[in-house]
């Protein structure tokens, strides 16, 4: 039986014993081919891979199930970012759980209808709690200006919104008694 060599070819066995062939020129991403060297599915392949063709990506979580140009697209496509990923993985799990309450409330709605009214709305909502209405301010003002790096909306709905004043009495000063805790 003869032996066929491609160029840029490599082949391996993986863990369940299947022979894995894929096309990888220089530092490339590797490209799966189908099938046995010589078949029409291969050499369809090899000849796609060597004139250039890309085989996409993968596509950012949730982009899929988002329509375009929504919040949830922004979000999902925020998720992907460079910016998104430098973050710390506490703060990501941070933003992301107020960003998916956002989504969930408001991920159908087009991104680039949204106006300063709608912003004002969403955080007056809140009020009643004016910590979380000034964290989903935040939030909405870090996703609208990443829409504006993006270049999906030419300006930003939240600049000029202020946060919700807070008013605490601060801090209770500690008696005598509530410092001493001998039994």
């Amino acid at each position: 039986m003869a032996t066929m060599r491609l160029r840029y070819v490599h082949e391996y066995v993986d863990r369940h014993g299947r022979v894995r062939r894929y096309f990888r020129k220089g530092t490339a991403k590797r490209i799966s081919l189908p099938g046995h060297p010589g078949s029409r599915e291969f050499m369809q392949a090899y000849q796609a891979a060597l004139d250039g063709y890309e085989q996409p990506g993968p596509t950012p979580i949730g982009l899929d199930r988002s329509p375009p140009g929504s919040l949830s697209a922004l979000i999902a496509s925020y998720y992907s970012s460079a910016a998104f990923k430098a973050l710390a993985r506490i703060t990501k799990a941070t933003y992301r759980t107020e960003i998916e309450r956002l989504r969930r409330e408001h991920g159908d709605k087009p991104i680039a209808l949204m106006r300063r009214e709608h912003v004002k709305k969403i955080v007056a909502a809140k009020a009643e709690r004016p910590g979380a209405a000034n964290k989903t301010l935040r939030i909405i003002r870090m996703l609208m200006r990443f829409a504006v790096d993006e270049g999906v909306r030419p300006d930003d709905p939240t600049m000029g919104i202020r946060k919700i004043r807070t008013r605490t009495q601060g801090f209770k000063a500690w008696t005598d008694d509530d410092i001493d805790v001998r039994d």
